[in-house]
């Protein structure tokens, strides 16, 4: 049986003299673009609410085994790889389990799938995390080592280190060595609101405010001092729904980064309300909205008339698009408020 994590090691704190680069501005006006008209060629769906869950879909990954993972207002499910069947899925840590508490956790804010079917649950309500090592649930919270107990979402990073995005900063942890390292207070990140963390192939770790992104360079990967940079936006732009691509490009809504030219991009898409975004191995970026979900080919290029737009005409459970999953370029899931949909999409490109 897999140990339970239980990390034992004090706290650390990451390098005391980081240099800090001025902060840079970006101004603009963006401008709301309509949805498109244009639809792809052929497209098949399949509507369901998974079992075990009611409600909006809040989060949809695609794990490494092939498992889809769905979180929703009230509930959580698997699609079983091979039977292709919705599981519900019962979260009880183990400690609760053994004690004979009846506390079983329904309502999450994210999930991440790792390795070897592991998974990492964000609590909605201030619980901290709940870990799946394939056979039994793990909670952990700030008397475990977070920082904090309200964690917006957990990343996993290159070298298998796990990082919990806070409301007071970040977490690291270190199964290997068994350590924790936190991240927080001034001349670190811009602030301790941090929802998510993100890695780009250059050895970089970002960390993504409301209105900005805090970028690390760590000593090792160059040997001189640590880099640490605060990007600033002027308005609000999807920093919560920021990733990090197949080639290696960080996306933050219609901006991407590429850590090739070590330059930010803007696109030809403009818009504020972003309620999820994804990008399929050839580049092209799937935008969630309350009006149906919105595929651009070349963002750095393609006008508004080589869009594509998915809603519940073309579909899809409902208009209201909450979140996108790209299992491969012509299979996406779409989390709407009547459930999860399965699209396989043909005459993209």
């Amino acid at each position: 049986m897999t140990a339970t994590i239980r990390p034992t090691a004090a706290p650390t704190r990451p390098r005391s003299t980081p240099t800090l680069v001025p902060l840079v501005t970006r101004t603009r006006a963006p401008t709301i673009t309509p949805a498109p008209t244009r639809v792809p060629g052929a497209v098949r769906c399949t509507t369901d609410q998974p079992a075990g869950t009611e409600g909006p879909v809040w989060d949809i990954e695609v794990a490494p085994d092939g498992a889809v993972w769905v979180v929703t207002f009230h509930g959580l499910a698997r699609l079983h790889p091979a039977r292709k069947e919705w599981i519900a899925v019962t979260v009880q840590s183990e400690s609760e389990a053994n004690t004979g508490e009846d506390h079983e956790v329904d309502q999450f804010r994210s999930v991440t799938a790792g390795p070897g079917g592991s998974v990492w649950l964000a609590s909605r309500f201030g619980e901290g995390v709940f870990y799946w090592d394939g056979e039994l649930w793990t909670q952990l919270t700030s008397d475990d080592g977070l920082l904090s107990d309200w964690v917006n979402e957990v990343s996993l990073g290159p070298d298998g280190s796990v990082w919990f995005a806070t409301r007071e900063g970040v977490s690291r942890w270190d199964g290997a060595e068994g350590t924790w390292t936190h991240y927080s207070g001034p001349g670190w990140l811009h602030d301790d609101l941090v929802h998510r963390v993100l890695f780009t192939p250059d050895g970089s770790i970002w960390f993504a405010h409301d209105r900005a992104l805090t970028h690390w360079r760590p000593t090792d990967l160059d040997g001189g001092a640590d880099l640490w940079e605060v990007t600033s936006m002027d308005g609000p732009l999807a920093v919560r729904k920021a990733l990090t691509s197949a080639d290696g490009r960080l996306w933050l809504a219609q901006l991407f980064y590429d850590p090739g030219t070590d330059e930010w991009t803007d696109t030809v898409y403009r818009e504020i309300h972003v309620q999820g975004l994804a990008v399929d191995g050839d580049g092209g970026l799937w935008i969630a909205r309350s009006d149906g979900a919105i595929y651009i080919p070349e963002p750095a290029s393609s006008g508004p008339r080589d869009w594509f737009h998915l809603g519940q005409a073309q579909g899809l459970g409902g208009d209201n698009v909450t979140a996108i999953a790209v299992e491969r370029d012509d299979l996406v899931w779409f989390g709407t408020e009547q459930g999860v949909t399965r699209c396989t999409i043909e005459g993209l490109r």
